[in-house]
C-alpha cells in the first residue's frame, strides 16, 4: 500500500533532480557563452593589434611598428657597436596618378609597389609604409657599396610599368639615405635626415637616391627661416613689384610689361626672386604671394589709367600651386574681370604646368579666356614643347627662353631653335616674345628671323612702377 508520505518523498527527489538538471544547464550555457565571448574578445584584440601595427592597405608594418623596430635597432647598435641605415622612399608625382586615374587606381598601385619592393628586402630588414606614398627601409648594412647597390635595385623596380585594370602605369621614386650613428643617433633625426636627402634627390631630377649630408640639413634650416621671414615680409609690406618693358622692334614702343616681384628687406636690401621664390614654392606660401602680386598689378593698372595713360598689357607669372587652387578662376574674376582690367592681364604659364591633365587644363584655360584674360607660355622650348597642346590650348603668346637667346649670335643650334619657334608661332597666329635680349647683335639676329617683340636689359632692366611711368611717357600717349 503506497502511503502519502512515500509519494511526497518521490516528488521531492524528482524536484531535486530537475533543479540539478536546470542548474547544470545554466552552468553549461554560461560556460559556452563565456568561451564564445572570450574567443570574440581574442579576435577583437588581435584585430586591434594588427590595426595598431600594420598598414591596412599594403599589410606592411606601419609607422608605429617601424619606430618600435628602429628604437630597438638603436639599442642593439649602441650595445654591439653596429651601424645601419634608414632609407626614405617617396613616389614621384603620385598625386598626378590620383588626379588622372582616380584614388582607387592609386591605392591599387600602392599595393603593387609595396609587394614588388618588399620582395627585395632580406629577412631581417624592415620595409614599412608610413602613410600616403611614403615608405621607409631599416637596412642592417654597413658597407656603403652594398647600400648603394640595394638602393639602385629598389629604383630599378620602377623601370617596368604596373598593370592595373588593363592600364599601364609608369611611375618612379626618389630615395634618401641616412646612417646611424654618423648622421644621427635618434629615431627622429634619422627620419628627418633621410627625408632631407630624399628631397635633395627630387631636386636633382627625381628617380635617384642621395645620401644625407650635413649641408643639406643646414639648407633645410635656412629654408624654414626664410619661410618665416616671408610671412613677416608680406605683413610688413616689404614686397614690391618691378616692371620690365616689352618692346616692339619696329616702332620701338612699349607694348607690354612683365611684373616681377622683389623683396626689400630693411636690414639687408634688395632680395632677388631666385633667393626666395623656391622657398615659397616649397612651403605653399607661393599661393598667398601670387595672389598679392595679381592684386597689386590690378591696383597699379588702375592708377596708370587715372593718370591718363592708355592701357598696357601686364604679364604675371603664375605658379602651378597657385594656378591649381580650386578657387583660382573665381579669384581672377573678382580681382581682375569685375574690376575692369581683365583685358590688361596676361598670365604666363610654364609648359610643365600645362601638361598636367590636359583635358582639365583646356577647360580651365578656356574659362580664363572667356574672362578676358590673355595667356602665354613662358620659357617655351625648355619643357615638353608639344604641338598637340598648342593646338588645343587658347594661348596667345609664346616666350622664347633666355637660354636660347644668350648664344643666338654664335650658336647655330640656338639660332635654328629660335627660328623654328617663331615660324611655328606665326603659322598658328600666335605672338612671340624673345626674353633676355642684352646686346644689339642679339636684337639684330632676332629681327632678321622675324621676331617682333623683345624684352631684356638692352632696352631696360626691371624698374619700379614710378620709373615705368617715366618710360611710358616716352612710348605711350596720354589721353
Amino acid at each position: 500500500m503506497i502511503t502519502l508520505e512515500s509519494n511526497v518523498d518521490k516528488i521531492i527527489v524528482i524536484a531535486n533532480i530537475f533543479v540539478w538538471i536546470i542548474g547544470l544547464l545554466i552552468i553549461y550555457i554560461f560556460y559556452i557563452q563565456q568561451n564564445r565571448y572570450t574567443k570574440n574578445e581574442k579576435e577583437y584584440i588581435q584585430r586591434l593589434e594588427e590595426l595598431a601595427h600594420y598598414d591596412t592597405l599594403t599589410s606592411l608594418p606601419n609607422r608605429t611598428m617601424f619606430f618600435n623596430y628602429l628604437d630597438k635597432a638603436i639599442e642593439m647598435a649602441k650595445r654591439d657597436d653596429k651601424k645601419f641605415v634608414v632609407m626614405f622612399l617617396d613616389l614621384d608625382n603620385f598625386k598626378l596618378i590620383n588626379d588622372t586615374h582616380g584614388h582607387a587606381i592609386g591605392d591599387m598601385l600602392l599595393v603593387k609597389i609595396a609587394n614588388r619592393v618588399n620582395n627585395l628586402k632580406r629577412e631581417y630588414d624592415i620595409f614599412s609604409r608610413i602613410g600616403g606614398d611614403e615608405f621607409l627601409f631599416l637596412l642592417y648594412e654597413e658597407n656603403i657599396s652594398n647600400i648603394a647597390t640595394f638602393a639602385q635595385r629598389v629604383l630599378d623596380v620602377f623601370n617596368y610599368p604596373f598593370e592595373l585594370e588593363k592600364k599601364q602605369i609608369h611611375i618612379s621614386s626618389s630615395m634618401g639615405i641616412s646612417f646611424y650613428p654618423k648622421d644621427a643617433n635618434s629615431s627622429k633625426e634619422l627620419l628627418q635626415n633621410s627625408d632631407v636627402a630624399m628631397k635633395k634627390a627630387k631636386e636633382l631630377g627625381k628617380n635617384n637616391f642621395q645620401f644625407f649630408k650635413q649641408e643639406l640639413n643646414e639648407n633645410i634650416k635656412r629654408q624654414l627661416h626664410i619661410g618665416e621671414l616671408l610671412r613677416e615680409a608680406l605683413a610688413n609690406h616689404e614686397f614690391v613689384l618691378h616692371y620690365q618693358p616689352k618692346i616692339d622692334v619696329k616702332t620701338n614702343e612699349t607694348i607690354g610689361l612683365e611684373a616681377l616681384i622683389r623683396w626689400e628687406r630693411p636690414d639687408f636690401g634688395l632680395v632677388m626672386p631666385s633667393d626666395f621664390i623656391w622657398v615659397a614654392e616649397e612651403n605653399g606660401f607661393i599661393k598667398e604671394l601670387g595672389s598679392w602680386v595679381i592684386e597689386k598689378v590690378v591696383r597699379q593698372i588702375k592708377k596708370w589709367r587715372a593718370k591718363g595713360y592708355k592701357d598696357v598689357l601686364v604679364s604675371i607669372n603664375v605658379s602651378a600651386k597657385q594656378f591649381n587652387q580650386k578657387n583660382f578662376l573665381d579669384f581672377i574674376e573678382m580681382s581682375c574681370t569685375k574690376k575692369g582690367v581683365g583685358s590688361c592681364i596676361e598670365l604666363e604659364l610654364t609648359e610643365s604646368l600645362l601638361m598636367h591633365d590636359v583635358d582639365k587644363m583646356q577647360d580651365k584655360l578656356m574659362s580664363l579666356k572667356e574672362l578676358g584674360i590673355k595667356l602665354s607660355i613662358d620659357d617655351f622650348g625648355t619643357g615638353y614643347s608639344s604641338l598637340s597642346y598648342l593646338k588645343r590650348f587658347p594661348v596667345q603668346t609664346i616666350k622664347i627662353d633666355k637660354s636660347f637667346i644668350d648664344d643666338i649670335v654664335t650658336d647655330t643650334n640656338d639660332l635654328a631653335i629660335s627660328e623654328s619657334i617663331i615660324a611655328l608661332a606665326n603659322a598658328m597666329s600666335m605672338d612671340v616674345v624673345a626674353e633676355g635680349v642684352e646686346t644689339k647683335e642679339q636684337l639684330d639676329v632676332l629681327t632678321k628671323i622675324g621676331c617682333k617683340v623683345v624684352q631684356g636689359y638692352y632696352f631696360s632692366k626691371p624698374v619700379s612702377a614710378q620709373e615705368v611711368e617715366k618710360f611710358l611717357v616716352c612710348h605711350i600717349v596720354k589721353n
